[in-house]
């Protein structure tokens, strides 16, 4: 190998290895502590029996208790509105933040959309309770026919927030007809493999050591 491909070589490997220390920096979530999935009907399970969604789900997976604080048709609006409620009722380590898909479909601006998760988030944060949010698929016609994608907003509020974002889970399973109960909502296989991919999430960033 020359110098130059040498040097090629080391900076690939310099560049991977930054970017590897540059992962999220989870919180340890104790077995006897409490996780709230907080959203809309994807957290609810709309499409399934309420043992078959995704917060029931994980929790069996992780040993751990996770709250199912999904209600459907919830926007961003709505979620900031009873924030405060369901963390003075649960007290829990960790929120899983799952909300915007309903801002979206009812064409809301999405500075509102950007304002609302910003405030929910700064809520949690400010009561010391760690914080990831999940990002949500952007409502597309071309996008439900061959690949949905995550909509920009969560990218950038989770920068901005300085909080971790789990990606590709919702809009992943929502873009095949097998994992679909309908257009916008997920079947118990969907709800299941998004439990997994979350599971690996926290496990991945040592949230969870069992």
């Amino acid at each position: 190998m020359n110098k130059k491909s040498l040097n090629k070589l080391l900076i690939v490997l310099t560049s991977t290895l930054f970017l590897i220390g540059c992962g999220p920096k989870l919180e340890q979530i104790p077995q006897d502590k409490k996780i709230v999935a907080f959203g809309d009907s994807l957290t609810f399970g709309y499409g399934t029996s309420q043992d078959k969604s995704y917060p029931i789900q994980l929790g069996k997976l992780i040993n751990r208790e996770v709250v199912n604080e999904g209600i459907n048709g919830n926007t961003t609006r709505d979620g900031l509105n009873r924030i405060n409620k369901v963390l003075t009722e649960h007290q829990p380590h960790t929120v899983l933040v799952s909300l915007g898909g309903n801002d979206m479909l009812r064409k809301y601006s999405v500075e509102e959309t950007e304002k609302n998760l910003k405030e929910i988030i700064d809520t949690i944060q400010a009561k010391n309770i760690q914080v990831i949010l999940i990002a949500e698929p952007q409502p597309s016609l071309m996008g439900a026919m061959l690949k949905l994608n995550d909509a920009d907003i969560y990218e950038k509020v989770a920068k901005e927030m300085k909080v971790p974002l789990i990606e590709d889970v919702f809009s992943t399973y929502l873009s095949k007809q097998e994992y679909k109960s309908d257009v916008i909502h997920l079947n118990e296989q969907g709800y299941k493999l998004v439990a997994q991919d979350i599971a690996k999430y926290l496990e991945k960033y040592e949230a969870i050591k069992n």
